[in-house]
This record gives C-alpha cells, sequence and structure tokens, in this order.
C-alpha cells in the first residue's frame, strides 16, 4: 500500500502497551478527494492509477 505524507501530526492520546493505541491529530484536514480515494468511493480513483 502506498504512503500519504498529510503533514505534521500531534499525539493526543495513548492508551495500553500490547498493543497500544496512539491517537493522532492532523494540523490540518484531509482533502476530500483524498478522504474518498482512501475510502474506496472515489469513482475517478481508479482511472489516475492508469
Amino acid at each position: 500500500m502506498p504512503s500519504l505524507y498529510m503533514g505534521e501530526v500531534r499525539v493526543v492520546g495513548v492508551e495500553g502497551d500490547a498493543p497500544m493505541t496512539v491517537t493522532l491529530e492532523l494540523d490540518r484536514p484531509i482533502p476530500r478527494d483524498i478522504r474518498r480515494e482512501l475510502a474506496g468511493t472515489d469513482p475517478l480513483a481508479e482511472e489516475r492509477r492508469v
């Protein structure tokens, strides 16, 4: 799976130790088209990959 740089984040919560859950907060909202593509609901996502 490819990686996407979404900007800087802040740690807003940490729970547990095995497994550990880390909650992060982005400085900026994720753009709508990227959210759709990541969720698999962007009808043009497949065309952009070709």
